[in-house]
């Protein structure tokens, strides 16, 4: 009789297994969440189980914790300047084979106040992205494909959807644009400051692609007829080889001049640095563009690739200070006139930080930290960049430090 009820007890068990709806999230293995650290709070993004684990501690050193759901399939996450807002960028389930199968997906948590609970919303993304760029003022959040090597599933290489997170209609969301391409695909996106430009206030984005620089203007983003974007073909003028962005930096120069605000690009295959002057559209320019600005490109040779690259104010001015490793200097480019400036370093400096970012006085400039990393010089110096138009190489200070310094992270005043 036991051998009996064995054999008709087995059968029933599969069938019901068998005829069970279970739902997936059981079948899949333990995962490795990945954690996050925020303003006052723990993230953990757990995609097996499809949801972010906020931990708060409490004043009796117990853990608040509060489950928010997230898009299937994350792919990219990252947290805002101040750490209050992350954002999970999902893939969604990729291929869609039913309509049960979720679209990919930016979930935005965030945390008005410590003490409150965190609040979330999900847009939802026509196509897969895997790639986020967070605007530092906390108003934009882009997604785009970038450098998408790992991924498996299909991108639009030039789509970039705009996420305006102070919109007053948040039903416009997000916003699809896909750029024209030249044969780059965006692999950088930095959003600028607030420009003086002739035409008024602006902010922009730059984005960089393996060929070109593209500016868009984010300020008529929500058009009707958005304004197409203003894209810069970089080449040296003395051969058809394409010059290849590897970083930018931005600058509104001086505050009360409206014809100042620049771009300064360093590139990975040639010796140039590119200063781009936002200017007035030309009067004789017939049709009128649709943007009512437009970049005159400047190039200045410093010796060697670049690898960082800053505006200071100095003594004599603002410049585009560039770090050139394989010459042991750093450059400094007057953009007005492209005329250089060499200043010996006592190392091979591949990185500069600002410690001063404010428009200095006649006799007054920056403070700029230079420290190495993959090419292992060690130690720091101090650039004091408001004698080097005098003294250009008495200008630096070095600071014995043991080892080489990768990164240098910005502490603050806590009296602003």
């Amino acid at each position: 009789m036991q051998h009996t009820r064995l054999f008709w007890l087995f059968p029933a068990v599969i069938s019901i297994a068998a005829c069970t709806d279970r739902p997936t999230i059981w079948d899949e293995g333990i995962g490795q969440p990945k954690t996050y650290g925020m303003d006052s709070a723990v993230a953990l993004v757990d995609d097996a189980t499809h949801r972010a684990i906020m931990l708060t501690a409490e004043q009796d050193q117990a853990l608040d914790r509060q489950a928010i759901t997230v898009g299937h399939n994350v792919v990219n996450v990252q947290a805002s300047a101040d750490k209050k807002t992350l954002f999970v960028l999902s893939a969604g389930d990729t291929p869609r084979k039913s309509d049960k199968d979720e679209f990919p997906s930016l979930t935005v948590i965030q945390h008005a106040a410590a003490g409150a609970p965190f609040t979330s919303h999900q847009y939802r993304l026509a196509t897969p992205l895997s790639s986020l760029a967070i605007d530092p003022q906390g108003q934009w959040v882009a997604a785009y494909a970038g450098d998408a090597d790992h991924v498996t599933f299909v991108q639009n290489p030039n789509e970039i959807v705009f996420f305006d997170l102070k919109a007053q209609a948040p039903q416009d969301q997000p916003i699809d644009r896909t750029l024209r391409s030249f044969g780059g695909t965006p692999q950088r996106l930095t959003f600028s400051p607030e420009l003086q430009l002739p035409s008024g206030p602006r902010r922009l984005l730059v984005v960089e692609t393996s060929l070109d620089v593209s500016i868009l203007d984010l300020d008529h983003l929500h058009d009707a007829t958005p304004r197409p974007e203003i894209t810069v073909r970089l080449t040296n003028g003395d051969s058809v080889q394409s010059l290849d962005p590897a970083g930018v930096v931005i600058d509104d120069g001086d505050p009360s001049s409206n014809a100042d605000a620049r771009i300064g690009v360093r590139l990975s295959n040639d010796s140039n640095v590119v200063t781009l002057t936002l200017g007035g559209v030309p009067a004789d320019q017939t049709p009128v563009p649709p943007n009512d600005f437009a970049p005159v490109i400047n190039l200045s040779d410093v010796g060697g690739i670049a690898s960082d690259i800053a505006f200071v104010r100095t003594d004599g001015g603002i410049r585009l200070a560039a770090l050139v490793p394989s010459t042991g200097k750093a450059v400094l480019v007057d953009p007005d006139t492209s005329i250089t400036t060499d200043v010996t370093l006592p190392a091979s400096y591949e990185h500069l930080s600002l410690v001063t970012g404010e428009v200095g006085t006649p006799g007054n400039g920056d403070v700029a930290l230079l420290y190495g990393a993959d090419n292992g010089t060690e130690g720091v110096a101090f650039w004091s960049l408001g004698e080097t138009a005098g003294t250009p190489y008495r200008s630096v200070e070095t600071i014995n430090i043991t080892g080489a310094v990768s990164s240098v992270l910005s502490v603050p005043d806590p009296n602003k």
